[in-house]
C-alpha cells in the first residue's frame, strides 16, 4: 500500500489556477483535495491559485511518513519556493498546516482559516466532534474498527469511487470520489498529529498577527463555540451564515471574505 520510506519532500499533485495578480496557496483538509475549492477558486480570479493535493491524499504520493506538521510543510515547501505566494489560505485541518507555513515562512504575508480544526486538546476535539464525519468520529472512538473500514475503502476504491457520488449528493462528484483517496496511515497519522496535537495556540502565539479566521455560524464539524476562544489571538474573526462544508455551499461569502482579508 506504502512507497519506499523516503524524507524527502515528496512531489505534490497540484492544480493552477493562471490570473492577473499575486499568488495564493489553498489548502484542503481532511479528506480532501484540490476539488474541495472548485467552487470557490472561480470567484478569486484576481489572484493566481495554486492548490495542490496535500501529501497522502488525492492524486499526491502516499508515502509512509509520519504525515505530521513537519512532514506536511516540507512537502509544501519546494512548491512555496518555486510558487512564491503571499497568502496562504487552509480549510479545516489546512488550516492548521497553514499555521505551521507561516510560521516557517516568513514571505508569507497573510493566512486565512475557513472553519478551522482548532483545538487545545485531544478531549476538547473528542466532546466538540458530534457532527463530525463518521470515519473521524470512529477514529477517535473505536480505531480498530475504523482502521479496517479505511483499509476495506482502500482496497475497493476503484468500485468504490465511480458510486461515490450516489451516497453523498450533498458534494460534487469530484469532491466525493476524492474523499476516498487516501490511506489509513495518511488519514490516521494526519488526524492524530495535525488535528488533535495541541498545536493550534503555539502557533497562534506566534503568527496570529497575520491570520483572519472565516468560521461558519451553523458548522457542526468543528463548532463555533470551540473556534470563538481563538479571536483575540487573530487579527480579524469573521462569522459567516454557513456550515462546515461553507467551501461548497456558500463559496460566495468565503471567496469575499478571502478577498477581503488578503487585500487589507
Amino acid at each position: 500500500m506504502f512507497g519506499r520510506r523516503d524524507d524527502r519532500p515528496a512531489p505534490l499533485a497540484v492544480t493552477v489556477q493562471e490570473g492577473p495578480g499575486a499568488t495564493v496557496l489553498l489548502l484542503h483538509g481532511l479528506t480532501g483535495s484540490a476539488a474541495s475549492w472548485m467552487r470557490v477558486a472561480p470567484l478569486l480570479g484576481g489572484y493566481r491559485l495554486i492548490i495542490p493535493d496535500l501529501l497522502g491524499f488525492g492524486r499526491s504520493p502516499k508515502p509512509d511518513s509520519p504525515y505530521d506538521l513537519a512532514a506536511h510543510c516540507a512537502a509544501l515547501a519546494p512548491l512555496i519556493a518555486e510558487t512564491r505566494p503571499v497568502a496562504v489560505v487552509g480549510h479545516s485541518m489546512g488550516g492548521v498546516i497553514a499555521l505551521g507555513l507561516l510560521q516557517r515562512h516568513a514571505e508569507l504575508a497573510a493566512g486565512v482559516l475557513v472553519s478551522p480544526a482548532l483545538y487545545d486538546s485531544r478531549q476538547q476535539a473528542l466532546a466538540a466532534m458530534d457532527g463530525a464525519p463518521w470515519l473521524q468520529r470512529m477514529s477517535l472512538r473505536s480505531p480498530r474498527l475504523a482502521h479496517l473500514m479505511c483499509d476495506t475503502s482502500c482496497m475497493l476504491r476503484p468500485l468504490l469511487q465511480p458510486v461515490a457520488p450516489l451516497f453523498a449528493r450533498d458534494l460534487p462528484a469530484a469532491v466525493a470520489r476524492a474523499s476516498l483517496d487516501h490511506t489509513w496511515a495518511s488519514y490516521s497519522r494526519t488526524l492524530e498529529h495535525v488535528v488533535l496535537g495541541g498545536l493550534a495556540r503555539p502557533l497562534l502565539d506566534e503568527v496570529g498577527g497575520r491570520v483572519t479566521i472565516i468560521h461558519g455560524e451553523h458548522d457542526r464539524t468543528v463548532p463555533l463555540r470551540a473556534v470563538e476562544s481563538w479571536a483575540s489571538l487573530v487579527r480579524q474573526f469573521a462569522v459567516i451564515d454557513g456550515d462546515h462544508e461553507a467551501l461548497l455551499s456558500r463559496p460566495d461569502v468565503v471567496a469575499r471574505k478571502i478577498i477581503e482579508a488578503i487585500s487589507s
